[in-house]
């Protein structure tokens, strides 16, 4: 039902017009609510969402460069919703519903950094100088979390050191 999804994303945008989803809804399917339409907002296009190896989230799996070569795949479903968990030998894991990726993982072997520089091994206050003050800190069996929701992105830190972020 097209007619009622744009009115759904056109109030989502109403109620939260700064969220990295609102801001890719404007960009990419020109929707704007009555609100955004009398006061245009400064956006990031969808290019600078968080990206990892080329991928981010919203992608499709037939997106993924081949480059990261061939995942080992496991298939669940929760509730009515079915889900693929693919992971890539550089310490990529996606979860995606249906086609369409929904979380991208990363764990201690991958090598590469994110946007603003963070990879494993990269210090908290590291993580802290580059993104700020986490929105929520949670403490885990493994160490500390920092989640950062208006970014879409959060940190497993142990040690006082990144052993892992979730793109989502």
């Amino acid at each position: 039902d097209k007619v009622k999804a744009y009115q759904l994303w056109e109030r989502f945008i109403s109620i939260v017009p700064d969220h990295r989803w609102s801001k890719h809804l404007i960009s990419n399917f020109n929707i704007h609510s009555p609100v955004q339409t009398r006061k245009k907002l400064n956006h990031p296009s969808a290019g600078q969402m968080e990206k990892l190896v080329g991928i981010q989230v919203g992608h499709y799996l037939d997106e993924i460069p081949a480059s990261l070569g061939k995942p080992r795949v496991k298939k669940f479903s929760i509730g009515d919703a079915e889900y693929s968990l693919l992971e890539f030998p550089n310490g990529v894991s996606i979860v995606a519903e249906s086609d369409e990726v929904r979380i991208i993982f990363v764990s201690e072997n991958f090598k590469v950094k994110d946007v603003k520089s963070i990879n494993i091994g990269s210090a908290r206050n590291k993580v802290i100088s580059n993104y700020g003050l986490p929105a929520l800190h949670l403490d885990s069996t493994r160490g500390q979390n920092l989640l950062y929701p208006q970014d879409g992105i959060s940190f497993q830190i142990a040690h006082d050191k990144v052993i892992s972020w979730a793109v989502y």
